[in-house]
């Protein structure tokens, strides 16, 4: 049985989360913003329009949460990887 990946191929992985992970907290705080332009819009809309940026930025604590718990995993991963390219047979 052959291990087909490489610590350096999850290192990348890890660092693609790394990157999605700010790309959300930049999203999430263009959301913040975004709410806080609209809060002396006092009409039915201004209060759908907050409404739904706080659906989106509840929407995007998820996926950030569960990939900031991937990336210490992924460099186990990879630790353990270089761990195992190190044994010779």
């Amino acid at each position: 049985m052959a291990i087909n990946a490489s610590a350096e191929a999850i290192r990348q992985m890890k660092m693609t989360l790394q990157k999605t992970i700010k790309e959300i907290e930049r999203i999430q705080a263009n959301v913040r913003g975004s709410m806080k332009s609209s809060e002396n819009w006092n009409d039915a809309q201004g209060e759908q329009y907050r409404h739904l940026m706080q659906q989106i930025a509840r929407l995007t604590e998820s996926p950030s949460g569960t990939l900031r718990t991937a990336v210490p995993k992924l460099e186990k991963l990879a630790q353990i990887l270089d761990a195992y390219g190190k044994v010779r047979f």
